[in-house]
């Protein structure tokens, strides 16, 4: 698991406990950096406030993205991953009730 940093990291470098870097979250600019890069998915960052690496998924999950964004970050790798604490994508979206 390689962290890279990017401009879709960048988007995603938020704060999950913090309400005003949720609505800091542009998902407008992920879904282009996405479809400019969709390979960027794929790969592990280690994001603000977090003690590992994680797919851009299960960060989106956690700013409580919109499923539009969620969908653009899903690929058969990233809905089999979990993070550091064995959660799945599934996992976290109950966690954070997100509307999946």
């Amino acid at each position: 698991k390689m962290a890279v940093y990017n401009n879709l990291y960048r988007l995603l470098d938020l704060n999950p406990e913090n309400e005003e870097d949720k609505e800091k979250l542009d998902g407008d600019a992920i879904l282009q950096e996405v479809k400019k890069n969709p390979f960027l998915k794929d790969h592990f960052y280690t994001f603000l406030n977090d003690e590992g690496a994680c797919l851009p998924i299960l960060q989106a999950i956690k700013l409580n993205a919109p499923l539009t964004v969620i969908e653009a970050l899903s690929s058969h790798r990233t809905l089999r991953e979990t993070d550091d604490s064995k959660c799945n994508v599934l996992h976290l979206a109950l966690r954070y009730k997100a509307s999946m």
